[in-house]
């Protein structure tokens, strides 16, 4: 275990900052994994089929080992990084690591035993163990670099909570269009008064006289002569003749 804590599962070249983690506990160079994403047709995937977009993969939060003054010494040694808890606590493959989904600190499992699993030991962020995951959290606790014969159940699990995750988001999504659609069911339109008259849809008679069709742009509430049509008129700063 202690040598893959330097090099990226996937290139096999040394771990640089910024390095990720896929929930099957395996550590890759960022970089590379955008690559693998860009360049999905043209690389082997074989092994890699389980990171199909940014999301499945987590920016990891290392501490540094203050037995190093500078990262450049550091770089290349098996205890350049330990727990942010238990400092004696290093990658020197002696000691399990896991780390939080979401918010992506790394802590040592003798930690997470010893404190507590409710909330991250680093920003108190809420987490939750993976063999307990409902959907309600996403900020799960995941292992770093697992022993192989975990391996196959690490995937089913990880299955399993994508297809929770996309059925919760699915679920989501239909709530909001439910909200919408009865929104707009609700909805009035702003500016017209509510005894408001289309005279375009009156029916008027043929035979209608001159006076009737005075009516239908009269103000029964003026005594005027004053039309609707040049009250609006002369309201715009236009002219216009009374009917």
């Amino acid at each position: 275990i202690n040598a893959e804590y330097m090099g990226c599962k996937k290139s096999s070249e040394p771990l640089k900052s910024p390095i990720v983690a896929c929930e099957l506990g395996y550590l890759y160079n960022k970089e590379t994994i955008i690559d693998l994403l860009l360049h999905r047709e043209e690389n082997d995937i074989k092994d890699f089929d389980h990171i199909q977009k940014l999301s499945d993969i987590t920016e990891l939060k290392f501490t540094s080992n203050n037995k190093y003054e500078t990262e450049m010494e550091a770089m290349g040694n098996l205890e350049q990084w330990c727990c942010p808890v238990l400092s004696d606590h290093t990658t020197d493959g002696h000691h399990k690591f896991v780390y939080l989904k979401e918010c992506g600190h790394v802590v040592s499992e003798a930690a997470i035993k010893q404190m507590g699993s409710k909330n991250c030991l680093v920003c108190n962020r809420p987490c939750l163990k993976a063999n307990d995951y409902d959907g309600s959290c996403d900020n799960i606790i995941l292992p770093i670099l697992p022993e192989e014969d975990n391996l196959e159940v690490l995937r089913e699990a990880m299955v399993n909570r994508k297809n929770m995750r996309r059925d919760r988001n699915k679920k989501r999504k239909a709530d909001d269009m439910k909200g919408i659609t009865k929104k707009s069911k609700t909805a009035t339109i702003v500016g017209v008064p509510k005894n408001f008259i289309d005279v375009s849809r009156e029916k008027v008679p043929i035979t209608a006289t001159p006076d009737v069709w005075k009516s239908l742009f009269k103000d029964p509430s003026r005594k005027t002569k004053e039309g609707f049509l040049v009250r609006a008129g002369m309201q715009g700063g236009g002219g216009g003749t009374n009917i």
